[in-house]
């Protein structure tokens, strides 16, 4: 199931608005550092019934998850084969292996898995100015925020509008 699917904008505001929980996939996120908390939010805002799933005892995320999305289920400790057993899609951190056996599971039973960067692309799809413009994607282990930096100064200077997250 593609999220460009799932995801839609009104005339309106350009905005994407959220779907009907029934509508939506049962989606897991497995790892929850910034990756799987950014996309925690993410989702939950577009109206998914998400469950965030961690080997850790204490991951980096879960105070603000825990505060900010109540509504998210947490799993903390092994990845049992029980976490797949009502979802319909999984959203991986680049920090985790698709080898873990659960992600084999999951493959096996003809589930999803996205990263994060393909998450994001494909709902940058639905928005009615992505046909207007380019997107530049910064990816690596350091200097990503200096770059995007750069690139935003260099495209204002050229006239152009921009939009960056870091």
């Amino acid at each position: 199931m593609c999220i460009t699917n799932l995801l839609h904008t009104t005339q309106s505001t350009g905005m994407a608005d959220p779907q009907p929980a029934s509508m939506l996939p049962k989606t897991l996120i497995l790892g929850l550092g910034k990756t799987g908390l950014s996309c925690a939010k993410f989702l939950t805002a577009r109206g998914f019934d998400v469950t965030v799933a961690d080997t850790r005892a204490n991951p980096p995320g879960l105070d603000s998850l825990t505060r900010d999305l109540p509504m998210v289920q947490v799993k903390l400790g092994e990845f049992k084969p029980q976490l797949i057993d009502d979802i319909q899609q999984i959203v991986i951190s680049p920090g985790l292996s698709t080898n873990l056996s659960i992600a084999q599971q999951a493959q096996a039973k003809g589930l999803p898995i996205w990263g994060d960067i393909e998450l994001f692309a494909q709902a940058l799809r639905t928005l009615p100015e992505y046909h207007q413009g380019k997107i530049i994607a910064v990816t690596g282990s350091n200097g990503k925020s200096t770059v995007v930096g750069l690139l935003g100064a260099m495209a204002q200077a050229a006239g152009g509008a921009i939009c960056s997250w870091r």
